[in-house]
């Protein structure tokens, strides 16, 4: 059976059953993405963490994927990365931009894009686009990141050709990235030139922690350092304590303590199991990450930051990620081999 034929609910089964699924990442993405929606609501501050833990995440998992074998993997990594994260993004911004300029334009008003800004959201570089903010989509500056570094990794994996190439190019590039966005923030806190956290230049370290991880998985396994639950407690007090220490604009200091301290977090959390409700949670969470900030806009409006507000505002991000990810996600997704044959022209993998 092809998964041209899964039914809306097959995809989730069989991630749900899956035995390969590392448990720890469904949890850490599901706390991530809680963290945000409460974040955003004013329930907690989380000071961004919540993303850091996503691009480290994306960065273990992209390099796994792209370190199989070679000869179809350039192939297999685009149509991976097409049907999973640009049809639910872009139904989010036509879907959204129509609702909120039809029929609530008194609610959102400039939260909205302009035309004339369109190009920034649909070609990915509204994380590098400057003010005016527009709040309804001003959360998407996190997939514009990921898309650059998926950009990136796929160009790296075309090069190198080989696996064993593959891994030893990775490893230097990630060592480049850290070293190269750590300086960039560093002279950013001096100078104040290039400073904004959503630049990609300033957060593409978090995901060359996730890479290293994954290449270095097996000697990690064998420092027993890295599964005291000690090590893990202090890093989390260390991070606690970073997002009170910097209190600077851009807390580029946290962004560069974040990602590392969170790498620790999760070595950690990888040796155990947890509960399979946090795979259901972290299917629906790309998104719900999407729509959350525009449905809090109106959720405000009408009935502020209050329990009654929140309670709506969590339900319709739950009802709108769960019909996006199975009318929209689930739709192309279930249809890349069909979509690899148009495109490619040649056998599905």
């Amino acid at each position: 059976m092809t998964t041209a034929h899964y039914s809306m609910f097959q995809r989730l089964n069989h991630i749900v059953k899956s035995p390969n699924r590392i448990e720890a990442f469904d949890f850490v993405r599901t706390m991530a993405a809680l963290s945000i929606i409460l974040t955003h609501f004013k329930i907690i501050e989380t000071y961004g963490i919540g993303v850091d833990a996503f691009f480290v995440l994306s960065g273990f998992l992209v390099v796994k994927l792209l370190s199989r074998d070679m000869s179809a993997v350039n192939q297999r990594y685009f149509i991976g990365r097409f049907t999973k994260i640009i049809p639910s993004y872009f139904f989010f911004l036509i879907i959204a931009y129509l609702a909120g300029s039809l029929f609530f334009d008194e609610i959102y008003g400039t939260d909205l894009p302009i035309l004339s800004e369109w190009k920034q959201y649909f070609f990915f570089y509204r994380n590098y686009g400057g003010l005016p903010n527009r709040w309804a989509f001003e959360h998407v500056w996190a997939l514009c990141v990921e898309e650059h570094f998926y950009l990136m990794l796929l160009f790296l994996s075309i090069l190198s050709g080989l696996r064993s190439s593959f891994r030893k190019a990775v490893l230097f590039f990630s060592l480049a990235m850290i070293v190269f966005c750590v300086a960039a923030k560093t002279q950013a806190q001096f100078t104040s030139f290039a400073e904004y956290p959503t630049y990609t230049h300033n957060r593409l370290d978090a995901f060359g922690y996730g890479a290293l991880i994954y290449l270095f998985m097996d000697q990690i396994k064998r420092i027993a350092i890295f599964h005291h639950f000690f090590v893990a407690s202090l890093s989390a007090i260390l991070l606690l304590a970073m997002t009170q220490l910097d209190q600077s604009e851009h807390q580029l200091w946290l962004r560069t303590a974040s990602p590392v301290l969170l790498s620790v977090i999760l070595i950690y959390l990888m040796q155990f199991k947890f509960s399979k409700i946090f795979r259901i949670l972290a299917y629906y969470s790309y998104n719900a990450y999407l729509w959350h900030y525009f449905i809090l806009i109106p959720i405000v409006f009408y009935w502020g930051y209050t329990w009654v507000g929140f309670v709506v505002y969590l339900g319709l991000t739950v009802v709108l990620a769960f019909l996006a990810t199975h009318l929209v996600e689930d739709f192309f997704i279930n249809r890349r081999d069909q979509i690899f044959k148009l495109v490619f022209k040649n056998k599905a993998v």
